[in-house]
């Protein structure tokens, strides 16, 4: 993904709604994120971006240590917050 004259590594997650509240959003991204940064050596930043009342999204990108960056709130489409890790 590119903005701001940047370009980040986006990830993105879905579940069935059904299916969350199981700490597989966890689970699978931690392995992900791990996979991205120490076997394939990804030198991009990481990027989430969700919208803004998504709590549980937000508390995903919380655990994941991911912080927010209030520069780029709306940047895409109003509503969307968007949290990185470098």
């Amino acid at each position: 993904m590119e903005f701001a004259n940047k370009e980040y590594f986006d990830l993105y997650y879905r579940l069935d709604p059904k299916s969350t509240g199981n700490g597989y959003a966890i689970e699978a991204m931690v392995k992900i994120l791990n996979r991205l940064h120490y076997e394939i050596d990804n030198i991009l930043p990481f990027v989430i971006r969700t919208d803004k009342n998504n709590s549980a999204s937000i508390n995903l990108v919380h655990k994941l240590v991911f912080q927010r960056d209030t520069n780029f709130d709306d940047f895409t489409d109003e509503g969307d917050v968007f949290f990185l890790k470098i």
